[in-house]
């Protein structure tokens, strides 16, 4: 995964439950078109999309960054809707745009567990 400054390392257990939505291709606006977003060494990322729960919280969707090969692809490909998993390397970033003074989260991943 790259390594942002401004994303710090987050317990795996700030989730009290996540379950494994979908997983689809990450774009970026390159020249005003969308492109597919890679890392630095040319690696795809994803957006890995689960229902979390934070605490007594309603469950709420929440989208992830992974770089994944071809492989790493296929195996969460095969991870069914709803399927409990665990989060591994998790971090996390606030951000905001320039336009607004309002800040949201971020997240990074370095892989999935399923859980039994």
């Amino acid at each position: 995964m790259p390594n942002y400054g401004y994303f710090l390392p987050i317990a795996e257990t700030t989730f009290t439950s996540v379950r494994f939505l979908d997983i689809s291709e990450k774009f970026e606006l390159k020249f005003g078109q969308a492109a597919p977003k890679v890392d630095k060494t040319g690696v795809p990322q994803y957006v890995l999309t689960a229902l979390v729960k934070f605490g007594e919280e309603k469950p709420q969707t929440e989208g992830f960054t992974i770089t994944l090969d071809d492989k790493g692809l296929h195996q969460i490909k095969s991870i069914a809707e709803l399927t409990p998993i665990r989060l591994l390397g998790l971090k996390g970033g606030k951000w905001s745009r320039d336009d607004s003074n309002q800040t949201t989260w971020s997240f990074q991943i370095s892989g999935v567990e399923v859980l039994k």
